[in-house]
């Protein structure tokens, strides 16, 4: 799944996100889970199309740094108060 165009990405601690795009309409949604406490690493998993993301969130806690599984590299850092889920800005 490309990420172009997509501005917003709010992460929900019950383990679900959201993309949106630029236009604040829906690009995709689906389920989060660890794979790597520890090592902070995550996979991302489309509802729909089988696409499966895997991600590293930053020490800090503010940044997002992975691949995506058509190989796009995804990159996003925290908007608001704190570090965790919330809103991200791919």
């Amino acid at each position: 799944m490309s990420t172009a165009g997509v501005r917003r990405m709010p992460v929900e601690a019950a383990g679900t996100f959201t993309l949106y795009r630029t236009d604040r309409t829906m690009s995709s949604q689906g389920r989060w889970d660890a794979l790597d406490g520890p090592a902070r690493r995550y996979r991302l998993s489309h509802a729909r199309g089988g696409y499966v993301d895997t991600v590293t969130m930053s020490d800090d806690g503010w940044e997002l740094a992975g691949t995506s599984s058509t190989g796009y590299r995804l990159q996003g850092r925290r908007r608001g108060i704190g570090a965790g889920t919330g809103a991200w800005q791919p």
